[in-house]
C-alpha cells in the first residue's frame, strides 16, 4: 500500500492524495467531510444571467502564493464524450469573513461556461496536477 505520492490513496478512501489536498480532506482519513467548513469537492449547477443559461461549477481552490508546489485547476464541461474547456469564465473571491482564517490559503472558484439548453452540458471534470 503506497502512502505517498500524487496518486497514493493511503485511508483508502476512493480519492487520491492529489485530490485531497486539492479539495481540503485529510488523506490520512477516511471521512467524506473536508477538514474546514467551506471546502470539499466541486459543486455543479446551472444559472440563467441575462437570457443565457450557464453551467456552473463552485470549487475551493489552494492559492498558488500559500504553496510550494502550486495547484493548477482546470475544470473542463462535456454535453458529448468530447471535453471542452474553451468558453469558460473564472472568477475568483475569499470566503465569507466567518471564514477569512481560511482567505490565507484558500480562495472560493466559480467557473462557468454557457451552454445551449437543448443540450445541457451533462459531464464534468478537473485536470488537477502540480504546476
Amino acid at each position: 500500500l503506497s502512502v505517498c505520492g500524487p496518486d497514493a490513496d493511503p485511508d483508502q478512501d476512493g480519492m487520491k492524495n492529489l485530490v485531497e489536498f486539492g479539495f481540503g480532506f485529510d488523506p490520512r482519513s477516511g471521512a467524506a467531510t473536508p477538514v474546514f467548513e467551506g471546502l470539499g469537492l466541486p459543486k455543479m449547477s446551472l444559472a440563467e444571467e441575462a437570457g443565457t443559461v450557464y453551467q456552473v461549477l463552485e470549487y475551493p481552490a489552494r492559492r498558488a502564493g500559500s504553496q510550494v508546489s502550486p495547484l493548477s485547476y482546470i475544470p473542463q464541461f462535456s454535453h458529448d464524450m468530447t471535453w471542452q474547456s474553451d468558453d469558460i469564465t473564472t472568477t475568483t473571491e475569499d470566503f465569507p469573513p466567518e471564514l477569512d482564517s481560511l482567505n490565507a490559503v484558500w480562495e472560493k472558484v466559480t467557473s462557468r461556461r454557457p451552454v445551449n439548453p437543448g443540450t445541457p452540458v451533462t459531464r464534468t471534470s478537473f485536470v488537477l496536477r502540480p504546476v
